[in-house]
């Protein structure tokens, strides 16, 4: 139950913060096809790198998991 807080934490910390940064680059999102592609590609990349930080900061993931995950077999 703690983890899934954990986890609730980070995506509610990553939603804040992809939330944040669109309000910044929204002119972003009124040009043409390429400045739509660029502000979505910084959005997730923003909403990606965020979660995984808080994940491991928080503790909900481990990585010694991550590692076991990756891992061949």
């Amino acid at each position: 139950l703690i983890r899934i807080m954990k986890y609730g934490l980070a995506s509610m910390v990553m939603g804040a913060v992809v939330w944040g940064i669109s309000t910044q680059i929204g002119g972003l999102f009124e040009g043409g096809l390429a400045e739509n592609i660029g502000g979505i590609f910084i959005l997730v990349i923003a909403g990606v790198g965020c979660y995984l930080l808080l994940t491991f900061m928080t503790g909900a993931v481990r990585t010694q998991e991550l590692k076991s995950l990756l891992k061949r077999k």
